[in-house]
């Protein structure tokens, strides 16, 4: 069941999860939360789904399975990046032995040609993964995000997990302004955290660090 931000106050969650997933549209901030963690100094891995999804792209030169708007960004054309991204998540939480902080971006595709849906996730999401793992929801609204999209640049050569990246407008509006999160996480033996990102960019940090560092 999905608990708000304040019922999960002065709870260290890196005491009773191996696996904490960063999850949302884009845009929602979970990149901000992975950076704020990473300043805590708490000895974890950080992964994103981005990052993988970008290192399938580099490989697919011919451009199979995405096309370029621009010179410096891209549009999948299949769910084959989307499924490779998650596949390497869950080889890589699953081979060592620290905990890991995950982000990943989630959504519809309005067009119904690329499955970014949490139900898909779920459904990859194998159950020894599942019985260490917290999802944690952040929420807010397009406007909002199609506002700290706009701030953003194209991803660098180099890109890190801890780096935010801008998104054709058109993939916004077709594959992130909406999700499928409520509807299926009470379907799904997972625990669930909802943290709204609706103020401040230090508000978002003050509600990251309440949950992870030690009181």
């Amino acid at each position: 069941m999905p608990l708000e931000v304040n019922t999960w106050a002065n709870k260290m969650l890196l005491n009773s999860y191996h696996h904490i997933w960063f999850c949302g549209l884009a845009a929602s901030g979970k990149t901000t939360a992975l950076k704020t963690i990473s300043g805590l100094d708490l000895g974890v891995n950080f992964y994103n789904d981005s990052s993988e999804i970008l290192d399938f792209i580099k490989l697919d030169t011919q451009e199979k399975f995405h096309v370029k708007p621009t010179p410096t960004s891209f549009i999948l054309t299949s769910s084959k990046p989307v499924k490779y991204s998650i596949e390497q998540l869950i080889k890589k939480v699953s081979t060592n032995s620290g905990k890991n902080i995950i982000e990943l971006s989630r959504g519809i595709d309005l067009e119904a040609v690329i499955d970014f849906t949490y139900k898909d996730f779920f459904s990859q999401l194998p159950e020894n993964i599942k019985n260490e793992s917290l999802i944690v929801y952040l929420h807010s609204s397009f406007e909002e995000r199609i506002s700290r999209n706009n701030k953003r640049s194209a991803p660098s050569e180099n890109h890190t997990v801890f780096e935010s990246f801008h998104c054709p407008q058109e993939a916004m509006k077709r594959f992130f302004s909406k999700d499928d999160f409520f509807d299926e996480i009470n379907s799904v033996d997972l625990d669930a955290l909802i943290i709204a990102n609706t103020k401040s960019i230090d508000e978002l940090k003050k509600k990251i660090i309440s949950l992870f560092k030690e009181q």
